[in-house]
């Protein structure tokens, strides 16, 4: 456990960051692992407003919204998975300072987990040369599959991950994952 300045005892806090637009550029891996997916589909590329819209959200629900029926949802996450694993995940771009920024907050008695819909390998896989280890912090992610239905969801992840008590964090109305409020 981390102290103050006078040497009191303090209990670690937690920040959970979103990974997607926050702090990675995912554009190039998403978008074009998105367009390998409707390719394999027989599908035509969407248009650039259509592909962004793909960045957040779980790719059931964006998949979904574009018409195709559950089987092919999920031949398409399959498909978007596949090339995401080997290349898109490559792609994703650290923004600048963003190594630094959590460095810096290395010294803060804080603790950091990564929360989003992708799937935990994957996020690890992205945010391993982004964060600092030594402290335990967590990359979070989706682990059943696919399943985790909202971005709202992730504050649960983070508890786990973090080892805090349900209750004591609360997503604050309105906001994703990485907007959570102490109760």
């Amino acid at each position: 456990m981390p102290s103050n300045r006078s040497g009191t005892t303090v209990g670690w806090v937690l920040a959970l960051l979103d990974l997607d637009g926050t702090l990675t550029d995912p554009y190039d891996g998403i978008t074009r692992s998105v367009t390998y997916a409707l390719n394999g589909l027989g599908l035509p590329r969407l248009e650039e407003r259509q592909l962004r819209s793909f960045i957040g959200p779980p790719l059931q629900d964006q998949f979904a919204a574009l018409g195709l029926n559950e089987g092919d949802v999920v031949r398409a996450v399959e498909l978007y998975r596949e090339r995401f694993r080997d290349h898109g995940l490559y792609e994703n771009r650290v923004y600048e300072g963003v190594p630094e920024a959590l460095a810096a907050l290395a010294a803060v008695p804080l603790r950091l987990a990564v929360a989003t819909s992708k799937p935990t390998p994957f996020a690890q896989g992205i945010v391993k040369d982004t964060s600092p280890r030594e402290r335990g912090d967590r990359s979070v992610g989706d682990r059943s599959a696919g399943q985790i239905g909202s971005l709202a969801a992730g504050p649960r992840y983070g508890r786990s991950f973090a080892q805090l008590s349900p209750g004591r964090w609360a997503p604050r109305p309105g906001n994703g994952c990485s907007s959570c409020q102490r109760r």
